[in-house]
């Protein structure tokens, strides 16, 4: 199950650097509007799980820890 999502976001990240070169670059672009001192991720990595997860339908970031772990 792990291996056909690891297909997914492959064939979307072609499918988002073919389209948009650059599209890392705009999320990098945006302004962090959490505390600085509190953040454990930076805003590029949640905005682009929270990508995978809406396009991909992979359900919840504690679902996907879960299905991860259960691979392991």
């Amino acid at each position: 199950m792990i291996d056909l999502d690891q297909n997914k976001i492959n064939l979307l990240l072609k499918t988002i650097n073919g389209f948009f070169p650059n599209f890392n670059y705009l999320f990098k672009k945006l302004k962090d509007p959490r505390v600085i001192k509190k953040n454990t991720y930076h805003l590029t990595i949640m905005l682009w799980s929270g990508l995978f997860m809406f396009i991909l339908k992979l359900g919840s970031a504690r679902n996907i820890n879960f299905r991860l772990k259960k691979t392991s």
